[in-house]
Parts: C-alpha cells; structure tokens; sequence
C-alpha cells in the first residue's frame, strides 16, 4: 500500500489531536552520521547561499533540496534512521541557507563602508542571533504550530513534508519527484545567468505624467513557489505589487512633480524630488512605506500574542519541574544564552563604548522579538522564500537609526555599529522562519521537537561561522584584485 501523509496534516482537526506519519514516540532520527551529514550540508548551503545571494540579490529555500539530499545520504550512511533522520538533515540545511539569507541583507553593507569585521564580532553577533531566535520562536511553538494547524498553512513546510513521504514511499512518487527537480534545473540554466540563452527578465517603465513599472520574470524558482503557496497567498502578493507599482508609486509621482526646485530626496540629496524616477520613487519611499506597514502589522500582532506568550513561559516553567524537565530546561537555556550572547557581541561591536553597548542591545532585542513572531506567522502563510526579511530589517534598522542620531552617534564607526545591530536583527528574523518552518515539518512527520531545536542550533551556528568566513574571504579576494587593477592601471 502506497505511503502517503495523513489526511489530518492538511487540517480539519484539531491540532492536539493530529495523529503524524510516525506514530512511535520512541523513534528518534539523530545519530553521528546524522549529525555530520547535516552539518556538512548547512555548510553547503550556507556558503552558497551567501555567494549567490550577494552576487544575484535571490535566496532559495533550502529545505526541500535538504530534504532530497538528505534521503539519499541517509539511505547509504543512516538507512535505520529513515524518515526522521531525514527531516533533521532537511532542518539542519534550512538552518544554514537561514543565517546567510539574513545576514547577507546588512553584514555586506559594514564592507561597504570602509568598516571592517573580525571573525569573533561577526560570531558573537550570529551566534547571539540565531540563540535568541531559536528560543523565543520555540516560546510561541505551541500556539503557531498547534493550536493554529489548519488555520496557519505553513506551505513549505507541507511541500518538505510530501517529498520525505514520497522519498521514504519510493517508486512513482520519487520517479515523478526527480523528473519534476530536472525539468526545473533545466528551464534554471536555459533562462540564468549560466548560460543566458533566453531573456528571463521584461521591464516595463511609464515615466510619463503617470509614472509606473512592471518587471516579468521566467523564474522556475518564483513558480514552483506560487504552486507550493497557493492560488489565495499568490494573488494577494500579486494585488500588493500591483497597488505598489500602479497606485502607490504614480501617486506619489504626481505630487513630486509639484516639488519647489531644490527640493532634494531624502536619501539621495543629488537628486530633485520633482524629477524623480520610477526606480527612485520606489527605493526611497515605497520600500520604506511597505516596512512601516510591517512594522506596525508586527506591533499588532505582538500585542495580540502578548496572551500566548506569556502563557508559553508559564508552560515551560513548569515543564522544568515535571515530566518535561530537560526539554523545558533546554529551551530556557538557549534564550537566556541568546541575550547574554546579544550582549557580549554588544560590547565587542560598540568598543566599549557602555551606553551605546546597553541601549543598541536593548534595542535589538526587542524589535527581534517583534520580528520574530511575525516571521514566524508570516512563514505559517506564505513560507520562508516569500518572507519579507529585508522589509522587516529595513523597518528595524530605522528604528535603531533614530536611537542612533538622537544620541548624536553618528561617527564611521558608529555606522558600523549600527549596522552590525542590524545584522543581529535581521539573522534572529531569518532564523526563526527556517526554524518555525523545520518544526512543522516535526510536527507533520512525527519527530522529536527537542531534538530538531538542538540539530538545528548547531547547524546554525555552524551556518554563522561558514557565512562569516566566506564574507571575509571574498572581502580579500575583493580588496587584493582592487589592488593589482590600481596598479596596472598605474603602470
């Protein structure tokens, strides 16, 4: 009889009463070839990740191919771990592709101007990031995997979920599965930047009175995401890009044409507001309109989460004295380690500076558990490759920025500080989609929560040092090729 997920995974029950693919609760799926073979992977991906993210501006999730990968290497290395080794392989990946999906938005930017990053500034900030938000997105586990299973989708999580099915199935499922990844890797070289053989990119600019753009892309990857979200998440996206491009950018392209002469954008002083275009209007202002409605969509929803959250620590209070002892106490432990961490990698970036340490800090920490509740519902319905990051890093870097100016820390150095702030921010946030997301797959397939929280943290934290390392190899190579063209030129 072919295998395939209960019908209760996809909801119409109860999530307390959701009985997984894996009914043994003695199973467990970790063992060293596990572990090594996740690691390696979050290496992988972690790297790759990062070079192609800042080369081409696009992140790909890293469950599914984790979780393809992974069924293979476990059935040669881990055969009697199965499925559940299986989906911490895939947990493990996505933990990796994570730290460098957030990272890459800011770390970049230190770089950019002037600054520099040791190895162990650049640790302590991953590592405090990927702890804090491990344990307050294990805080809030319950409610948005649970109670909320059926409501919140988690689309990914349930496309992961199919392929460990269908790869512990085998036969027709796996057959179709590998000639589906073929025919997207195919169309993926035909239409990149491989092989550029088709224009995979149309732009459309309206610069006239009615300034607009509309940019079509032949993407297998942006596809196969919109087959895995659902027709309702993507004609809601499609709606928000329409209103940005055809409502909210000529709108405001009308009122700056009216602009007195010397009126200069914000951001970009050698350039008049009244002769803006397309681009300008939306890097400069309906970007920042669209994270200002993040940001108080994530106020809201954290207040309206105040109750669960609050009822989740007294829940893991009490499993530290009960049956749940060591699971209770883990997840206090990682939390605790994510602020102390937060605050050593505080005082490293800050130089010692002590207010600018406590109060950068304070800052980061709040706005990461705003962020990280969001990111945690949002990856519930639209998943973790749709997952506005870069919005939400955006709105908090403004907010950090404002502190900033207020305290008159607006020094080289003190940019540099703010924008490792930000990178503190913006790895917790991408954390905690990875991770919300791992652990509905968990949930689905029947596994260990415990035990994917802590396969997870190390294959993030691994994710950290392989991110920082690869950044400060390319900044080298960057720097020595700068400096062999100045010379030649010179000579």
């Amino acid at each position: 009889m072919k295998k395939k997920l209960p019908t209760g995974a996809y909801g119409g029950v109860s999530g307390k009463d959701y009985v997984p693919y894996v009914t043994d609760k003695s199973r467990t799926g970790g063992n060293i070839a596990v572990l090594l073979i996740g690691i390696l992977l979050s290496a992988v991906f972690a790297a790759s990740t990062t070079y192609s993210g800042m080369k081409a501006g696009l992140t790909v999730a890293a469950g599914i191919p984790g979780a393809i990968l992974g069924a293979g290497l476990v059935g040669v290395f881990a055969k009697e771990k199965g499925i559940l080794g299986k989906n911490l392989i895939q947990g493990m990946s996505s933990a990796g592709e994570s730290v460098a999906s957030g990272a890459i938005f800011v770390l970049p930017a230190v770089l950019l101007i002037g600054g520099k990053i040791t190895f162990f500034e650049g640790l302590a900030v991953g590592v405090g990031g990927v702890l804090f938000g491990i344990g307050i997105a294990a805080l809030v586990h319950n409610y948005l995997i649970i109670e909320e299973h059926g409501n919140l989708m988690y689309p990914e999580s349930m496309a992961i979920s199919e392929t460990l099915v269908a790869s512990d199935t085998g036969g027709e499922s796996l057959k179709y599965m590998g000639i589906g990844f073929g025919i997207g890797g195919v169309l993926t070289v035909l239409t990149g930047s491989v092989l550029g053989l088709v224009n995979n990119m149309a732009s459309f600019v309206g610069t006239r009175a009615y300034k607009w753009k509309l940019d079509i892309e032949v993407n297998p990857l942006l596809l196969g995401i919109g087959f895995i979200v659902g027709l309702e998440i993507s004609l809601t996206m499609f709606a928000g890009s329409m209103l940005a491009n055809f409502g909210i950018t000529p709108l405001i392209g009308y009122f700056a044409d009216m602009a007195a002469p010397g009126a200069m954008v914000w951001n970009a002083p050698d350039v008049a507001i009244n002769g803006m275009e397309v681009g300008t209007i939306a890097g400069s202002y309906v970007k920042y309109i669209g994270a200002g409605m993040m940001l108080f969509g994530g106020i809201i929803g954290a207040i309206k989460l105040i109750p669960v959250i609050v009822a989740s620590i007294k829940e893991t209070m009490k499993a530290t004295g009960g049956e749940g002892d060591s699971k209770g106490s883990l997840q206090i432990i990682i939390l605790l380690a994510g602020i102390v961490i937060s605050f050593v990698a505080g005082f490293m970036i800050t130089g010692g500076n002590i207010g600018m340490a406590i109060i950068g800090t304070i800052a980061s920490l709040v706005l990461m558990l705003l962020f990280i509740i969001v990111a945690g519902r949002l990856t519930g319905t639209i998943g973790t490759s749709n997952l506005p990051v870069s919005g939400m890093t955006i709105a908090s870097l403004v907010i950090v920025t404002m502190i900033f100016v207020v305290m008159k820390w607006t020094g080289i150095e003190d940019n540099k500080s703010l924008l490792l702030f930000g990178t503190l921010i913006v790895i917790a946030i991408a954390i905690a989609g990875g991770y919300s997301q791992s652990q509905k797959v968990t949930y689905i397939i029947g596994g260990d929560k415990s035990e994917m929280q802590k396969y997870f943290a190390i294959a993030a934290i691994v994710g950290v040092i392989v991110v920082i390392g690869t950044m400060i190899i390319l900044r080298s190579i960057s720097c020595n090729w700068s400096r062999r063209t100045i010379r030649s030129s010179t000579s």
